[in-house]
């Protein structure tokens, strides 16, 4: 029980953190002047396993 609690609040904070990757890459992308980039599945998954590498990192 503890494990599922624990890997729940664990996926919780990659979302977090992979919605907080995207919002980053729109700001970056308005502030040089390009249009906002629109995400694929892929692309999701892509950041989702670079967020995940990085949280593991730490």
């Amino acid at each position: 029980m503890t494990a599922t609690i624990r890997l729940l609040i664990a996926r919780g904070h990659e979302n977090l953190a992979v919605r907080a990757a995207i919002r980053n890459e729109r700001r970056i992308a308005v502030a040089e002047g390009r249009t906002a980039p629109t995400h694929t599945v892929a692309e999701r998954r892509r950041i989702t396993g670079d967020v995940r590498h990085t949280l593991l990192a730490q």
